[in-house]
């Protein structure tokens, strides 16, 4: 059983790949886990993000934040709506 921090490593490096069109099968045989065990790390970290609050202009959340005129993540300019969203609508 992976547990703690080395699964929130995982989970994070199990989606970047998986994001990119790596498919399950061999995400599984790179870090040595079963397919089924790809499975569920995509749909707990999808679950985390569903979970938090996002910007209804663009999606962005705090684990996603996106990036503003000045190459910095973004932040909160009201509920819902993130700074860089903000800035372009004014």
């Amino acid at each position: 059983m992976i547990a703690g921090a080395e699964r929130d490593r995982l989970r994070l490096e199990v989606w970047i790949k998986w994001d990119v069109g790596m498919p399950a099968s061999l995400i599984a045989v790179e870090h040595g886990v079963s397919e089924s065990t790809v499975y569920r790390l995509l749909r707990e970290q999808r679950d985390i993000w569903v979970a938090e609050p996002s910007c209804e202009a663009c999606g962005c959340s705090e684990s996603r934040a996106c990036v503003d005129e000045w190459g910095e993540p973004c932040g909160w300019a009201a509920p819902g709506l993130c700074t860089a969203c903000a800035r372009e609508a004014a």
